[in-house]
């Protein structure tokens, strides 16, 4: 990292304190901000936030961190007062040039983009994760704390913005519904691929080396015509995912993309890679609810 390079991870990581400590006295209305206060925020912003020159896996705490903001003003900003709406529309500003930053950097290098005319069932087209922390999105529960979902994204066709469907065992459109002009049938079509292909989905969002999206493709098309297949992949989690403990289960990905020995080389030789290249991708590794435990290639009961 050079040192403009971490000038600006410096100036990013403080924009995020700043901000967390401006939405809180905005939305609590615990203090009095002062239009000065505001704009100091809105030029750190401008001072790291730019695109070409600010490529740093930073990009994503800075994107989740407007957003939370954006929720909590749109949520409990009770009086709309000239300050919160000043506050509100500077957000909004910082949120779409970092949401342009991070579509840029990481969205789509980071994604397998699936079409309905490849997978049997699909409404639309679905965006899967092919790293970790390319699946977690920030919400507001019920009570108002700020919590994490794992995640597939679509556009929606109408809005033109990617919403998300929590890859759960009970799927569920994480914005709210007014947001989304898929119908009702649309939207359980969405929820239903998650369910059949949960498992699949998964083992793509922990490491595109052992899944990749071709590979995707093709377990997700073989799980819906149930044909035969020459091996597959069985494997378990180490971690949590959110409130949903996967560490007692052992999930199995049928393939059929190369010969079964030919597998079995192959998945050698990443397990190799991935452990000699083992905590060298500190660049991206924000966030961790999917890790593998064990791995490994079976030839089909």
């Amino acid at each position: 990292m050079g040192y403009k390079d971490d000038a600006y991870d410096k100036r990013a990581k403080m924009f995020i304190a700043m901000l967390r400590v401006r939405t809180d006295v905005i939305v609590n209305n615990t203090n009095y901000v002062s239009l000065p206060e505001l704009y100091s925020l809105k030029n750190l912003f401008d001072s790291f936030a730019i695109i070409d020159k600010f490529s740093s896996s930073l990009i994503i705490n800075c994107y989740h961190e407007l957003k939370i903001s954006l929720m909590k003003i749109e949520r409990f900003s009770i009086k709309k007062n000239g300050r919160i709406l000043t506050f509100k529309e500077m957000v909004e500003d910082m949120y779409e040039k970092m949401e342009n930053l991070y579509l840029y950097e990481y969205f789509g290098f980071f994604s397998m983009l699936l079409h309905p005319e490849d997978i049997h069932g699909l409404p639309c087209k679905v965006n899967c994760g092919c790293a970790p922390f390319w699946v977690v999105e920030p919400y507001l529960t019920e009570d108002g704390k700020v919590a994490y979902e794992n995640v597939i994204r679509f556009k929606d066709p109408e809005s033109k913005k990617y919403l998300c469907i929590t890859i759960s065992k009970n799927p569920r459109l994480l914005e709210d519904r007014k947001k989304c002009s898929l119908t009702d049938e649309q939207l359980e079509a969405l929820k239903q691929f998650v369910i059949n292909n949960r498992d699949i989905i998964i083992l793509h969002s922990c490491d595109y080396l052992v899944l990749d999206s071709i590979q995707l493709v093709i377990a997700i098309q073989l799980r819906a015509s149930k044909g035969t297949v020459d091996y597959r992949i069985a494997y378990t989690l180490k971690n949590r995912i959110n409130s949903e403990d996967n560490t007692a289960s052992c999930y199995y990905v049928n393939l059929e993309y190369m010969s079964y020995n030919e597998a079995v080389k192959l998945y050698k030789e990443i397990q190799e890679e991935m452990e000699a290249n083992a905590g060298k991708d500190e660049e991206f590794d924000i966030y961790k609810p999917y890790a593998l435990a064990s791995l490994e290639i079976l030839r089909p009961e």
